[in-house]
């Protein structure tokens, strides 16, 4: 061999046609690129990623509306019928909006349900389905994003991280409750928008850096609370970039600007919030405790947290005072909390200029947890679950890493060796029992009677819980009571007990609900209030006139963080206590409590008819007509009024004014059918057959509506 002839050893090797095909697993003769078996795998994993979100919570999508659904619901609603030329109304006022309280500014959550009702329907269903997908999509650009900030890791660490998110129970209100479509928007919008700021990056072009400001607005305009994520690109620039930290710092100006000049637009555009905050929800919110106090139960709560992250066993509809205790530093778990935080921050600062991944995760988790801890401001409910749907991402990230540790795999060097495969069954294994635990509490929550009775077992301690626990088992019970006394007028006496012993039976669990509230929570004039209605309905008159008495005496105010008593709950306690004064035969007081019933509220019908009913007994027949005229005048729709009188005047032998009354009663919409009976009978012996063939027909078309109804009654 010469000495300056290269050596066919060194020389390169040259790949035929054929093998470079073989090789690309397409025909060499194809004329078209291969796709890299990389940008395949990643596909894989994007369509998989979707699949697995969308199937994991696809059983909640039969469920029907659920806690403060109709917030979103019902308004939506109101727009759809008005029409398209309604939805700029979106974004002129406030989201929410009752009597008392005009609060929060969520419009694109709302223009969503607008445009989804308009176009594929209002039905629960469909809610949940938007629900959905919208979760399953943020998990495959969420992917995206974390191929994009770990590049230097093999892309199955950032599929092992977003595995882990979109299976967490810890979703599962964000994804099953329709009122949390704000969070999923937020999120969602806020992903976005970090993949435009790395685009930014990528492409160093401005117009980026203007669009990643746009779309986080749209997030914020999901759901302000997501505005301190705003920070996310420049920590993930310091992290994941060679970008300088004056360059970062001036990038994260244009997005500032943009925040600010948005809220401050809708600031001014938008009249004062009012919004009412109760003890039984957060006694932070009216009461002052002190900074250490708080930072006690911040550390608490924060604490519970991250055990929920860990064991999401124990998940609540609702948490709120008192199943979230107020504590002091003497309790141990502030303590073992302070302590685990105080470990994470260190962790963080010593390690903070090696720009590694777990500790890029520990700063979002911390970011996202100490934000609703209670800390720095009171979180409605004090904690839920919703709150944490960011901070898992950062807990998916650090957990994850710390597994790949324990089984000493690089993260950017994991293969598929013994190593590798016992680390990825080791994570199947776990995100396969939080997925078996999210289907599980899909099922939870499919109506609110499931969901509250499910979880109200462990929920003793929380005034809130018990007392919407307590009010829908009064629907429940009143729903009952309504088919008792259908089945009755249909002469199925044995099915009317069946459902009148129903409803004696939600009746007293919604009373010791209530009566658990006040255990609670002392002053809780809600709760009184009910009470008093349950003890009347379930005939306890001493124990009816206690809390009747505890309610209009003012025992239930502000004091306890509950609304005072307004103008008709206090004519319906008012209109009770006077029935309870008669059945024991104190007339006077019977008298004047119905006189005050009609004074708060001039159209209760049953105070009119009562007070009428006692004069007649009384042989004040006089009086008890003039009453009778009063209810009629503020109670143009109503028929009753007007059938007493005819009563009345029959009785006395006035026939002329019997019929007078009776004729004005059959105008109205609710209509006793004696009355028609009576008119049909009164023409056909005067001879005027006109008139009594007109109220022979209308009698059988109210036969034939009341068929009808009956047959939608349900009676399961």
């Amino acid at each position: 061999m010469s000495k300056g002839k290269p050596s066919s050893k060194n020389k390169p090797q040259q790949v035929k046609p054929a093998e470079a095909a073989e090789e690309a697993s397409v025909p060499a003769s194809a004329g078209l690129e291969a796709v890299p078996h990389k940008d395949r795998t990643v596909l894989y994993q994007k369509i998989a990623l979707f699949v697995i979100a969308f199937l994991v919570f696809a059983n909640s999508i039969p469920n029907k509306y659920n806690l403060d659904d109709e917030l979103y619901t019902v308004n939506a609603q109101k727009i759809v019928e008005r029409g398209v030329k309604a939805l700029p109304h979106i974004f002129a006022h406030h989201t929410f909006s009752d009597n008392e309280n005009a609060f929060e500014y969520r419009p694109m959550p709302m223009l969503s349900f607008a445009l989804q009702f308009m176009s594929i329907g209002s039905s629960p269903a469909a809610s949940h389905a938007v629900n959905v997908c919208l979760y399953a999509l943020t998990i495959v650009l969420l992917f995206a994003l974390l191929l994009k900030w770990f590049k230097k890791a093999n892309p199955w660490f950032a599929f092992a991280v977003c595995l882990m998110f979109a299976v967490h129970p810890l979703h599962t209100e964000v994804v099953d409750s329709v009122k949390s479509r704000d969070e999923l928007l937020a999120f969602l919008f806020a992903v976005m928008s970090f993949l435009v700021a790395w685009r930014s990056y990528e492409t160093k072009k401005i117009f980026y850096v203007f669009l990643y400001g746009v779309i986080f607005m749209f997030g914020v305009l999901s759901k302000k609370t997501i505005l301190p994520l705003m920070v996310v690109p420049s920590v993930a620039f310091y992290f994941f970039s060679d970008m300088p930290i004056k360059k970062i710092l001036l990038w994260f100006i244009p997005v500032l600007l943009i925040s600010r000049v948005t809220l401050y637009s809708v600031a001014m555009m938008l009249p004062q919030e009012q919004r009412l905050f109760f003890s039984m929800e957060n006694p932070f919110f009216i009461s002052d405790y002190s900074f250490a106090t708080k930072a006690a139960t911040a550390m608490y709560i924060s604490g519970w947290y991250f055990y929920l992250h860990l064991v999401p066993i124990q998940l609540a509809f609702y948490y709120g005072y008192k199943y979230v205790p107020i504590l002091g530093w003497d309790n141990i778990w502030v303590w073992v909390s302070s302590l685990f935080y105080l470990s994470l921050i260190i962790y963080i600062l010593i390690n903070l200029r090696k720009k590694s991944i777990p500790v890029f995760g520990a700063i979002l988790f911390l970011l996202n947890i100490f934000i609703f801890s209670n800390l720095f401001r009171p979180a409605p409910g004090m904690m839920a679950e919703r709150f944490m749907y960011a901070a898992s991402l950062g807990f998916s990230i650090s957990f994850c890493w710390v597994i790949f540790k324990l089984f000493r795999v690089e993260p950017a060097a994991f293969k598929f060796n013994v190593a590798g495969k016992r680390l990825a069954a080791t994570l199947v294994v776990i995100c396969c029992c939080y997925a078996a635990r999210s289907v599980d509490r899909n099922m939870d929550w499919r109506s609110k009677v499931t969901l509250y009775t499910h979880d109200i077992k462990y929920l003793g301690e929380s005034t809130k819980a018990n007392t919407l626990n307590g009010e829908l088992m009064m629907s429940v019970s009143n729903l009952y009571r309504r088919k008792a006394m259908s089945a009755k007028s249909a002469g199925d006496i044995d099915k009317a007990k069946i459902f009148y012993d129903s409803s004696v039976y939600y009746l007293k669990v919604a009373r010791d609900n209530f009566e658990q509230s006040i255990l609670i929570s002392p002053n809780m004039g809600s709760a009184i209030n009910n009470l008093a209605v349950i003890y009347f309905n379930l005939d306890s008159p001493l124990q009816a006139r206690k809390y009747i008495n505890m309610a209009l005496n003012g025992t239930a105010t502000m004091a306890g963080g509950d609304i005072a008593l307004n103008a008709n709950d206090r004519s319906k306690l008012n209109h009770n206590l006077g029935v309870l004064y008669f059945k024991n035969g104190q007339i006077d007081s019977a008298l004047y409590q119905f006189e005050k019933a009609i004074y708060y509220d001039s159209t209760f019908g049953e105070a009119y008819i009562d007070m009428s009913e006692v004069l007649l007994m009384s042989h004040d027949t006089n009086k008890a007509m003039r009453v009778l005229l009063k209810a009629a005048k503020n109670m143009p729709q109503e028929s009753i009024a007007y059938t007493d009188l005819a009563n009345i005047s029959l009785y006395q032998k006035d026939t002329a004014s019997a019929v007078m009354y009776c004729e004005r009663a059959a105008q109205m919409k609710k209509v006793n059918p004696q009355i028609v009976v009576f008119l049909k009978n009164y023409y056909t012996s005067k001879n005027n057959m006109e008139r009594a063939q007109y109220y022979n027909n209308k009698l059988q078309k109210m036969m034939n509506d009341r068929q009808k109804n009956a047959s939608r009654i349900p009676t399961d």
